[in-house]
């Protein structure tokens, strides 16, 4: 266990190193997580962290990108799995 605290340390330094964050929806259970830097990026932008398609694609501004992430999307939806 303290092998992963001190992974998710060393994952959260970096994110704050280079301000990026990272961020998971599972909706099968419907639960949502947020790294501390996400939240802090998209917050300071006037965003709070709420899942949707919608919501998820309109951060991504090439159409290409767009949808190849709603496909993934879809996906995950059909396997009942975690996506993120």
């Amino acid at each position: 266990m303290a092998e992963l605290e001190s992974r998710q340390q060393e994952l959260n330094s970096i994110q704050q190193l280079t301000l990026t964050g990272t961020w998971e929806y599972d909706y099968s259970g419907g639960g949502t997580y947020w790294s501390p830097m996400a939240a802090e990026i998209f917050e300071e932008q006037g965003h709070k962290p709420i899942f949707t398609d919608i919501s998820l694609s309109a951060y991504i501004k090439e159409e290409h990108y767009r949808l190849l992430f709603e496909s993934l999307i879809k996906k995950s939806k059909s396997d009942n799995s975690a996506f993120g």
